[in-house]
């Protein structure tokens, strides 16, 4: 077999994820045995462990110090603190899962073309192109929201600064939290609001990362079963025993997928419970801020988070319902190939290979439910009916 050296790398479908995991300061995977850690990956993983041990503690300690008064205030401050926990629940469960996520990599990367014609059998350049135009979209949506509640407490503070007439500077900050200095002071506020900022980015960073990382292996997992599937359909047995040989090919390749698919959910499943969990948290309280909110700006701002929340979620069920689709086919295939043609022991033996694949493959969440576009529709279903409920108890008070 003649390798193809202008196939692009594999590395190339993950290189926004793992590129959000180095900004934090981790390296997930090197490709190269001889590759070495980067000195810049120490001075990231220092600034992300005082950044979030400083953030988190001001976050905690502001209930106790400064109590929250009105509805909106204490629902912002239940959507900040479910979306940092839910990031940094994300990216411990990657970490943690680190061994597993390899052994992915290593299983996507056997069956990856290697080849001009497999390149073209796997239609690898449409799958690429389609991974990078979609990672690259939903990271900029989010770190576009991200960058919105970011500053514009800073771009609000200072219009009201000019437009007062005393002169006297707001000082309002993204977030609500406790500090142990005067943050009403210049050097105080500087500190506090680069703290704040940085701190948003690193729990962007960490939950689209997570996210868009988790996708990236469905799609390849996804791009592998399409092309097993037609590869079955395309083969022509012979009679001859060469079919059995055939046959343990297309078993093999199947049941490293199956064995890929439950790595990938059991690196994921936990997170992808506490996402949906915390998804449906954050939205019925954004449809509550959005209800009794005033303010156009914040109206449009907790619009556009709540899209952010909801984006991953949809997406993560779309393709886990694709990959049950698809892993449907691989049984289609196997029944509705040429069999007849093949050897007696390869009729029999694709008895069994019919068998295993009648079960589609998913991803689950933590072995409660399946990951699917009906839990998507259930989610939303929940999501209502807990607004509503707030809501009713709102107007009732």
């Amino acid at each position: 077999m003649v390798l193809d050296k202008t196939i692009p790398h594999i590395g190339k479908f993950f290189a926004i994820p793992l590129n959000l995991f180095f900004i934090l300061g981790f390296c997930i995977i090197r490709w190269k045995p001889n590759e070495k850690p980067k000195e810049l990956q120490y001075l990231f993983i220092l600034f992300l462990v005082f950044n979030s041990v400083y953030n988190v503690a001001g976050m905690l300690s502001y209930t106790i110090y400064e109590p929250l008064e009105t509805s909106l205030e204490k629902t912002a401050y239940i959507i900040y603190t479910t979306f940092a926990g839910n990031s940094v629940m994300k990216f411990v469960c990657c970490l943690c899962n680190l061994k597993k996520l390899h052994q992915c990599f290593k299983s996507l990367e056997k069956y990856y073309p290697r080849t001009a014609k497999e390149r073209e059998d796997y239609r690898l350049d449409e799958h690429l192109k389609k991974m990078e135009r979609f990672n690259l979209l939903l990271t900029i949506y989010h770190f576009l929201v991200t960058s919105i509640f970011s500053w514009f407490p800073l771009i609000q503070s200072t219009v009201l600064y000019y437009k007062n007439e005393e002169r006297s500077f707001p000082y309002m900050l993204p977030f609500p939290m406790h500090y142990i200095f005067n943050e009403r002071t210049n050097l105080g506020y500087a500190f506090a609001y680069t703290t704040q900022c940085t701190g948003s980015y690193a729990a962007s960073c960490m939950c689209q990362g997570a996210d868009i990382l988790l996708l990236t292996c469905v799609h390849l997992i996804n791009m592998n079963l399409t092309h097993l599937a037609k590869t079955i359909r395309d083969f022509k047995p012979t009679g001859t025993l060469s079919d059995l040989k055939q046959l343990k090919q297309f078993v093999t390749y199947h049941n490293d997928i199956l064995s890929t698919v439950n790595l990938i959910d059991d690196t994921f499943s936990l997170s992808i419970l506490l996402n949906y969990l915390c998804t449906v948290t954050i939205m019925c309280l954004i449809g509550f801020q959005m209800v009794i909110g005033t303010n156009i700006f914040h109206l449009l701002k907790f619009l556009l988070f709540f899209m952010s929340v909801l984006t991953p979620v949809y997406f993560i069920s779309k393709f886990g319902t694709d990959m049950m689709e698809l892993s449907s086919d691989i049984n289609e295939a196997f029944m509705h190939h040429s069999w007849y043609d093949g050897h007696i022991l390869y009729q029999r033996s694709l008895i069994m290979s019919i068998r295993i694949s009648q079960k589609p493959v998913h991803l689950n969440a933590f072995k409660f439910f399946i990951i699917s576009m009906e839990t998507f529709k259930s989610l939303i279903s929940i999501s209502y009916q807990f607004f509503t409920m707030i809501k009713t108890s709102y107007v009732e008070e």
